[in-house]
């Protein structure tokens, strides 16, 4: 009588962040999520997994074997495998991952000393949370003193663009806040968050000129620009007349009171998304031999969107704020 073929498994435990190994292993004539049933009967009782349909149609069990994005269902498996999560950045528990859920974000413009980056800042603060900001003229000071070409703004929006690919591939919300002196520039940031299924709110910040003079020359030296400079920009603002969600006047109005406004807002985009996240830890935590199944979570992976405001959801009307 043939000895059964065994092999060797290397699975990724969420427990320490480590890989665990499994020797001895009955692998021939079997699929990865067969192997994977196995270990956790004979084994380790303790091993988290998805399961789905079992028939290749879903993809819900995919996971990476030997560094390849495949469904464990329908993949042979092999004398020595190394199993691990399809994302770490959105493990549950060992390989089982929590669904990519729409990310949020903010996107705040207006002339200079209309209080983008101190409402940026005051927004991070306070909706707390795995939330990036990136701040268009530091983006830009990377690489240029100053921008004075159209050549070099397009390399600075092809870096805005790839930043925040980079943080909601990592499961980030953003916000982001800059200056757009051309149109073509914000609706193709825009444009950009929209394939990567962001749900997005744009704010423009606005001022009487007298008021953003009056700012101007307040600030630090190293932010402080010729009146000229920040009349022209302001103008030309004017010109450009982006569709943005809303826009405030920010001039007579109390800072804590815009910030708290496009908080609330922006937590509003994000709550139903941070609640289906942490019914989804629980669940996990409180099932030490749980094998993921879609159905278990459907009434949480439902599209949230439909509490957010018309005003607040993008291509609605502007609501102006005087």
């Amino acid at each position: 009588m043939a000895t059964e073929e065994r092999g060797m498994v290397r699975v990724w435990r969420s427990d320490g962040g480590r890989f665990e190994q499994y020797d001895g292993v009955a692998y021939q004539g079997r699929t990865v999520l067969d192997v994977l049933v196995d270990i956790q009967s004979h084994y380790d009782p303790t091993l988290a997994f998805p399961v789905s349909c079992r028939r290749g149609l879903c993809g819900g069990c995919r996971i990476k074997v030997n560094g390849l994005e495949v469904p464990a269902c329908r993949t042979p498996a092999g004398r020595e495998m190394t199993l691990e999560p399809v994302s770490r950045e959105r493990v549950l528990r060992d390989l089982v991952v929590r669904p990519r859920k729409p990310p949020v974000c903010l996107v705040l413009t207006g002339p200079p000393a209309s209080g983008k980056s101190t409402v940026a800042r005051g927004v991070l603060k306070a909706v707390d949370g795995r939330v990036a900001l990136i701040n268009g003229d530091q983006v830009a000071h990377l690489i240029y003193k100053c921008i004075y070409s159209g050549a070099q703004l397009d390399l600075k929006y092809r870096n805005i663009r790839s930043l925040a690919a980079n943080f909601i591939t990592r499961d980030y919300d953003l916000i982001i806040d800059d200056f757009f002196k051309r149109t073509a520039d914000w609706e193709g940031l825009l444009a950009h968050l929209a394939a990567m299924q962001a749900r997005t709110l744009t704010v423009r910040l606005t001022a009487p000129e007298d008021v953003l003079l009056d700012r101007n020359r307040l600030r630090a030296a190293d932010e402080f620009l010729p009146a000229g400079r920040v009349l022209a920009l302001a103008e030309l603002e004017r010109q450009n007349k982006l569709r943005a969600d809303l826009v405030l006047n920010t001039a007579g109005r109390d800072e804590a009171e815009i910030i708290s406004l496009l908080s609330s807002r922006f937590l509003l985009l994000a709550g139903a998304t941070r609640e289906e996240r942490k019914k989804e830890q629980a669940v996990v935590a409180g099932d030490p031999r749980l094998q993921y199944h879609k159905r278990c979570f459907g009434p949480l992976m439902g599209n949230s969107c439909s509490a957010v405001p018309e005003d607040a959801a993008r291509g609605g009307e502007a609501n102006a704020v005087e």
